[in-house]
């Protein structure tokens, strides 16, 4: 029975009505990304030897609070490289990316529900100790946000900037790595979430 418990864990049982509100929030641009898309790519279950090795390469990684609230906060996170450059940072064109992309990401965190490294440890009896606990933490943990917005974030920023690309696409890397760190997310959330990222990006362009 304790198995069958674990097998059948997830993130929460119902919706966030705040969070039902966004997915029904206008999403510009992105009005049209085929959601259902992404709607058949699943997590490894929980109670398989991949999951067990996520939690144990959690369980692994040193705890960084500074890098991970620095990194929690995207636009002030991309702002902050900006700020010594011969360049004006589009604060607004990127919280309202943040904004326009929340409804997509939820609808697919919702559909699969998965339940944060946290929840599922606990259940598995593995400690990932050293954690970093955040207000963005809540939410089922597939895919991580976090790593989706910070890619698009990145590689929008890096075609109005192509002089900082690099550097910027490193920045949307270091903002998937520090869900990991913070250990609010498995290895595989982060994967999903670039690969979401991505394909958001070039939605966008093609939309713009």
């Amino acid at each position: 029975m304790a198995n069958l418990t674990v097998i059948s864990l997830v993130y929460s049982n119902k919706v966030d009505p705040k969070h039902a509100a966004k997915m029904q929030q206008g999403s510009g641009p992105f009005e049209s990304f085929p959601v259902e898309n992404w709607l058949s790519k699943p997590f490894p279950e929980n109670t398989s030897e991949a999951v067990k090795l996520e939690l144990q390469y959690l369980a692994g990684i040193r705890k960084n609070q500074a890098f991970v609230e620095a990194a929690d906060n995207i636009h002030a996170y991309f702002g902050s490289f900006f700020y010594d450059k011969p360049v004006n940072y589009p604060t607004q064109s990127v919280k309202r990316l943040l904004k326009q992309t929340r409804p997509a990401i939820l609808k697919i965190k919702y559909h699969y529900n998965r339940p944060r490294p946290a929840q599922l440890s606990k259940a598995l009896g593995i400690k990932i100790n050293n954690g970093v606990k955040l207000d963005s933490m809540h939410t089922p943990s597939y895919p991580s946000g976090h790593s989706t917005q910070g890619i698009l974030v990145a590689h929008v920023l890096g075609d109005m900037f192509p002089e900082y690309r690099k550097e910027l696409i490193q920045m949307g890397q270091d903002i998937s790595m520090a869900r990991l760190v913070a250990k609010a997310h498995y290895p595989t959330d982060s994967q999903f979430g670039e690969e979401l990222g991505y394909e958001l990006y070039k939605h966008y362009k093609k939309e713009k």
